[in-house]
């Protein structure tokens, strides 16, 4: 049977911690020279998280050079973006330098939330607006996100633990197995089982085999398909790439397509 592997936007990277803020945490401690909380940092980490090895390696890609690291960015998320659309555009993208390099893990956080917060703050209204909820978002009074913004990082990552203030403060409060978990949970939708749903398959098949995916600038069509059929088979889950490609995909039918048609 063929080792099933895990799409990396569904592994450990996305969604059990971010791990990457391990890479800033170590490096910021071995820039202070404080070597003997490093060791510490280090051995908790391997002893909370074996065989995650994305929090060792995030530092050797904050240090690697700028062509390095659109390399290792491009190859780690496996995007299957066509070879010429990326070399003529990489160079173009600021994100690997400017997400991807070594800054205090404070500074890392703000410059998340200053990147990350607005798309997911516009995603949670338009869903609460759409369920009529009158949501609130308590982690993100003003004061609460100053006093978190001006903690140092031993607060926030401690012997392998990330949130571990807000771990202690809750102790007592939620039980242990939950207050300890190491594992990120989110707010996910079934699109594993939608793809893999004898409907949207086909669906799914008629886009990415279609002349106008096909005729895109942007994705490897050959490698899309070649990571669906494997998802399909269970060879891998592939579920968020394949569901961006196809997204992107009906969008540019939707918004971009009909602007090309010139009229009579």
């Amino acid at each position: 049977m063929a080792r099933k592997t895990q799409d990396p936007h569904s592994s450990y990277w996305a969604n059990s911690g971010y791990f990457f803020f391990y890479g800033y945490h170590f490096l910021e401690l071995l820039s202070r020279g404080r070597l003997v909380e490093l060791a510490r940092e280090l051995g908790g980490y391997r002893r909370r998280h074996r065989g995650v090895w994305d929090g060792l390696l995030a530092p050797l890609l904050f240090l690697a050079p700028k062509f390095l690291k659109r390399r290792l960015t491009q190859r780690y998320l496996r995007v299957p973006i066509r070879t010429d659309f990326a070399r003529r555009w990489a160079s173009a993208s600021a994100v690997p330098e400017e997400m991807y390099r070594r800054m205090p893990l404070n500074r890392a956080l703000k410059t998340r939330v200053e990147v990350s917060l607005p798309q997911l703050l516009r995603e949670e209204d338009r869903n609460a607006i759409a369920y009529s909820i009158e949501s609130r978002l308590p982690f993100l009074d003003h004061r609460l996100v100053e006093f978190a913004m001006n903690l140092p990082g031993g607060y926030k990552i401690h012997r392998g633990q990330t949130k571990y203030v807000l771990r202690e403060a809750l102790r007592g409060v939620l039980p242990e197995d939950i207050r300890t978990r190491a594992g990120k949970l989110g707010f996910g939708t079934p699109i594993n089982d939608w793809l893999r749903s004898p409907e949207m398959s086909a669906f799914v098949r008629e886009v990415f085999t279609s002349p106008e995916f096909r005729g895109r600038p942007y994705l490897d069509p050959e490698r899309i398909l070649a990571l669906f059929e494997d998802h399909q088979a269970g060879r891998t889950d592939s579920y968020q790439t394949l569901w961006k490609a196809l997204n992107l995909e009906l969008w540019l039918r939707r918004f971009v397509d009909p602007s090309q048609v010139t009229p009579p």
